[in-house]
């Protein structure tokens, strides 16, 4: 019995591959920057995002520890300020959400997967020291208000023996297209944080 070998040149079968491929992995595609925010709006609603103000509306921080002084309240009252952060703590759950970002913060219109973090920073509180919040506009957003408004801030309490400050910064990454963002962060990235608190004793 007889058997025959068919050759199959290698540029077919590169072509017939490419094409598979090709059939297989068909985007849809849209330009947002020629959309009104009505058609983006309906467009995320369709594709199952939500509206950025509604996504980020849950995310109010817990008061907990001593509620800070006034500076009214401070003897000798000094300016700090420090920089960056000691954790970042997802709060908005496992994977990035769907949302759709109409002008509520500095990027492009469209639609996108966000994430939510607590930056957080301490500091070691001085002997007969106590410390308190003061305006932090290089700040993430601030948690006490539920990350409603763009109001730049933080929350700070005195706990066992320490400073501790959070607030809200945003991750977007990619649209649904897949297409990075030149920056991912809002306000801006935990590592350009800047907190303002003073510290003195007690009038």
């Amino acid at each position: 019995m007889k058997t025959f070998r068919v050759f199959v040149p290698f540029s077919f079968l590169l072509c017939s591959v490419l094409l598979l491929v090709s059939c297989t992995q068909v985007k849809e595609s849209v330009d947002f920057s020629t959309m009104t925010s009505e058609e983006i709006m309906d467009y995320g609603l369709k594709h199952g995002a939500i509206p950025f103000s509604e996504f980020i509306k849950p995310f109010k921080i817990p008061t907990s520890g001593e509620a800070p002084y006034s500076i009214g309240s401070l003897r000798d009252a000094k300016l700090e300020t420090v920089k960056g952060y000691d954790e970042l703590i997802k709060i908005s759950g496992d994977k990035p959400q769907k949302v759709i970002v109409n002008g509520d913060i500095d990027l492009p219109s469209g639609v996108y997967f966000a994430t939510v973090y607590y930056a957080t920073k301490k500091v070691k509180c001085q002997p007969k020291e106590v410390y308190t919040i003061a305006d932090s506009p290089m700040c993430g957003f601030d948690p006490t208000e539920g990350g409603a408004s763009k109001h730049r801030g933080y929350a700070g309490v005195m706990s066992a023996g320490y400073w501790k400050m959070k607030t809200l910064i945003y991750k977007i990454e990619f649209n649904v297209l897949g297409q990075p963002t030149n920056r991912p962060y809002s306000p801006c990235s935990p590592n350009a944080v800047q907190w303002q608190y003073y510290r003195g004793t007690l009038n």
